[in-house]
């Protein structure tokens, strides 16, 4: 159940970097992705 959350937080976050526009979003994308590879490991 938590490696799924883990991985639904990463892909969240590498869509958010492809389909936001806007620097902030990407930003705060690859910090949650980020997160959610630590969180993985």
């Amino acid at each position: 159940m938590l490696e799924a959350f883990i991985f639904a937080t990463i892909l969240c976050g590498f869509f958010g970097i492809i389909l936001k526009k806007n620097l902030v979003m990407k930003i705060i994308s690859m910090d949650i992705m980020s997160t959610g590879v630590i969180a993985y490991y």
